[in-house]
């Protein structure tokens, strides 16, 4: 009796509990529930949007994350490359897939990406904003990063589900009408937003992120790929409305007038093996040296680029080498001697020599573009076609 009574009297006292009494807040980590509720927050959550252009997700292939390697190997300018066993960048060149995941690190970090969008979108009235502009900045390139990830996306899968909320959803594949119509309506979103801040007004952190401007010629890039590929006239909005050529003109034209970026006088300055010459290195670059080259750097001196993913240069075998750019090790040349600017790589997507016969020898951009390992000019000595780093490491 004394044992029920007792119950009794526990299961009372659980049930005389508030709910307060139960639920408690985190006191060690912030939720999405808590979080996004001050500027620092919003500011932080944009970053982690940022950051999924960068990272590859754990299991994934690091190829078949980037679309700029992926449409650079199945375009007519390169070729695979790579070593003996490396099967992703032949597949890919011969549009062939080694497993049914070969695309999913893409997949997965665009997903990423637009969840982290939404949820910044989701909150953007929460904090309290020292001003518009600073909101309108924030809310901008949120849209235009989820504008970016789903044009990604489009144009790597072709339909695929349309994402606007943070809830868990089970969608289908959206038209690539109604896909189009978000990537669309969002650049116009971010357009709308941002303020118009002009390069040279532009912070340094703010440098190589998504802006007004960036938001315009992105729309232009957009309004070209659908009215070709899809054979359309306009661009449509998520409203019903849609984009016109005119419209789209008007915003480029805004763009070259007023947004203070400009083509820069030495095309060959604008990459890193300019830096290359005596002044700078103790091994110079041949070419950077006789063309008296001089990198444009990246502290502001450079107003051509609009967009730039920001990669980690803390790298090593572990994790954080998907912080860097894996582009670069992936394109670099391999098991060369002479790293010099460029490093070492795994030697893929070598140049179409139809590439390098078609374009015309007047144009700075060819050889400012593509290394020719039997040029002189160049000096690259005594380069060894299809030597495997294996070999070369047995044979030292």
């Amino acid at each position: 009796m004394k044992k029920i009574i007792f119950l009794l009297l526990i299961v009372i006292a659980f049930a005389g509990c508030q709910e307060s009494f139960l639920d408690t807040n985190p006191l060690t980590e912030k939720t999405n529930t808590d979080f996004y509720g001050t500027v620092e927050d919003m500011e932080m959550g944009l970053t982690a949007a940022y950051v999924t252009l960068v990272t590859v997700p754990g299991g994934s292939g690091i190829l078949g994350s980037y679309p700029i390697i992926i449409s650079d190997l199945m375009s007519d300018d390169r070729f695979g490359g790579g070593g003996d066993n490396d099967r992703d960048p032949r597949a890919i060149c011969d549009f062939k897939i080694v497993g049914p995941n070969m695309y999913q690190g893409a997949w997965e970090r665009y997903y990423q990406g637009i969840f982290r969008c939404n949820m910044l979108l989701e909150n953007i009235d929460k904090p309290v904003w020292d001003s518009e502009e600073q909101k309108g900045n924030i809310e901008g390139q949120a849209c235009f990063l989820r504008a970016m990830f789903y044009f990604h996306l489009a144009r790597l899968f072709g339909e695929v589900p349309l994402v606007l909320e943070t809830a868990p959803q089970n969608l289908p594949k959206a038209p690539a009408s109604e896909i189009y119509a978000q990537i669309a309506t969002d650049l116009k979103s971010a357009i709308e937003a941002f303020p118009a801040t002009t390069y040279g007004e532009a912070v340094y952190d703010e440098l190589g992120r998504g802006n007004k401007w960036t938001s315009q010629a992105l729309m232009a890039r957009v309004f070209l790929f659908y009215t070709g590929y899809y054979g359309e006239t306009a661009l449509p909005l998520a409203d019903g409305g849609t984009v016109s050529k005119s419209e789209v003109i008007t915003w480029l034209d805004d763009c070259i007038s007023y947004s203070g970026y400009d083509l820069m006088p030495e095309f060959r300055n604008l990459w890193p093996y300019s830096i290359a010459n005596l002044t700078h290195s103790e091994t110079p670059y041949q070419y950077a040296e006789d063309n008296n080259l001089e990198w444009y750097g990246e502290e502001g001196a450079n107003n051509e680029t609009m967009f730039a993913i920001k990669f980690s240069t803390f790298a090593d075998w572990g994790t954080s080498i998907y912080y860097s750019n894996q582009m670069n090790l992936y394109y670099g040349w391999r098991a060369y001697s002479y790293k010099g600017v460029f490093g070492e790589g795994w030697g893929m997507g070598t140049v179409n020599r139809n590439l390098w016969n078609e374009w015309p020898d007047t144009d700075i951009r060819k050889r400012g573009s593509i290394i020719d390992v039997e040029d002189p000019n160049e000096g690259v000595a005594s380069y060894d076609y299809g030597v495997d780093f294996h070999d070369k490491q047995m044979d030292e």
